[in-house]
């Protein structure tokens, strides 16, 4: 049985502006195995946090995807978890702060960034996205 702590280490924890028109960024990587002694990554969950932005960010029916990378060697890196969040434009508002939770799938390799992919012009690098794990 696994138990949920809600600890968090600031060591875990990453911040990425977004990006500058239609682009992908992506975050610098967390070590999975810097988490406590005993703690299986099965048990680890990510907290994502996405910024409000602007519509001169984010236009209406523009989008911002956030997903989730892992890597075994930090260098090559696929998706574990695709569009945890998406932000769309709308209203001519841009769109509102929001976050996500999830658990790290069993296969989940060693390391794990966060993937931003922005899909219209505009200037987003005033604001970040925060991942961190919990466990």
């Amino acid at each position: 049985m696994s138990t949920a702590y809600n600890l968090k280490d600031a060591t875990l924890i990453v911040t990425r502006a977004l990006p500058n028109g239609s682009a992908t960024v992506n975050s610098t990587s967390i070590d999975a195995k810097r988490t406590a002694s005993g703690v299986f990554l099965a048990d680890v969950e990510v907290d994502i946090q996405a910024p409000a932005v602007t519509t001169g960010m984010l236009a209406d029916g523009s989008t911002i995807i956030y997903s989730l990378q892992d890597s075994a060697d930090n260098s090559s890196f696929a998706a574990i978890q695709t569009a945890l969040i998406t932000q769309t434009g709308a209203a001519g508002a841009g769109a509102a702060a929001t976050s996500a939770r999830t658990k790290l799938p069993s296969t989940v390799r060693r390391y794990i960034r966060l993937s931003i992919v922005k899909n219209v012009a505009g200037d987003a690098t005033s604001v970040s996205a925060t991942f961190q794990l919990v466990f």
